[in-house]
């Protein structure tokens, strides 16, 4: 049985709309900062996965090597920290 063109183009909006990218089609343009500047040295932390005062402390010992403006440090953080109060 041969696939049908519409069943191709179903088959492959699918398997686009369960991509990486599309799970955040509006990511902001901190996130490719973060993806950039984060893992030149260590695997990079997940939005969400630690609360706020946690990044705040961790990032602090970050600054002398990242060259981030403060806006960006606040957006890095407003981006990373996890709505619920983390883990």
């Amino acid at each position: 049985m041969k696939p049908s063109l519409a069943g191709v183009v179903l088959a492959l909006g699918a398997a686009t709309a369960c991509s990486p990218a599309a799970d955040h089609p509006a990511a902001p343009a901190i996130a490719e900062v973060h993806k950039h500047q984060c893992n030149r040295c260590h695997r990079l932390p997940p939005p969400g996965a630690h609360p706020r005062p946690y990044l705040e402390d961790a990032l602090s010992h970050h600054h002398k090597r990242v060259h981030l403006t403060d806006e960006e440090w606040a957006q890095l953080i407003d981006y990373l920290a996890a709505s619920d109060g983390g883990s």
